[in-house]
């Protein structure tokens, strides 16, 4: 099979992305229609350069080995782009693929974020935490911002109040929820702390 710029593409936003669905294809302007972007995935499938999975209805894509040779992929990392994951992992991805196609940022990798934590003069602790997995640094009109996102987990709330006990010069706290209810709990969590924050609601489809 040979590929085209258009499957490169493909293959190099799932390397940035781990986990996407069709609809992130179709908004980050690959495809011109759905018929054709589920084509032409299931011909990158079944040449084994992509493969597929599903959580509730929703069916995901994600790299094969084939794919990441194509776009030379060598990041210590690999081995665990190739795997399926968890469904809370897989959602989180996905959720983060929403927010920065809808938003149009672009999010800092592990060494990048820490490089930029460093020059920003964090300490420890904020590095720790600020890189930790389920937070996502982005830069947006040229502040620092860390998006975390509501997606089940367990420790969320706690996530938010270690987050906004750091430096409040420091960074910008996104925080993505799904539902009034939730928006409303962290609201009486923000309030007291002196920290640049914002609590964006979303509609949950995963």
């Amino acid at each position: 099979m040979v590929l085209t710029e258009r499957d490169r593409q493909v293959l190099s936003f799932l390397v940035k992305y781990r986990f996407c669905t069709r609809e992130h294809m179709l908004r980050a302007g690959f495809f011109p229609s759905d018929k054709v972007c589920l084509r032409r995935l299931g011909v990158l499938a079944g040449a084994k350069f992509i493969r597929a999975g599903s959580v509730g209805r929703t069916r995901y894509y994600f790299l094969a080995p084939a794919g990441g040779l194509e776009v030379g992929l060598t990041d210590a990392d690999t081995a665990r782009r190739y795997r399926d994951a968890p469904a809370e992992t897989v959602v989180r991805h996905l959720v983060w693929g929403d927010f920065a196609l809808a938003r149009g940022v672009g999010y800092l990798d592990r060494q990048e974020a820490l490089e930029e934590l460093r020059r920003l003069g964090a300490n420890l602790t904020s590095s720790v935490l600020l890189t930790a997995r389920g937070v996502k640094l982005y830069y947006s009109n040229n502040d620092l911002h860390v998006l975390l996102a509501d997606t089940g987990q367990a420790n969320f709330l706690r996530r938010v109040k270690d987050l906004a006990r750091l430096p409040p010069g420091l960074f910008h706290l996104d925080v993505l929820v799904y539902g009034r209810a939730r928006q409303a709990q962290l609201q009486k969590v923000l309030a007291s702390r002196a920290r640049r924050a914002t609590i964006i609601v979303s509609t949950w489809k995963y």
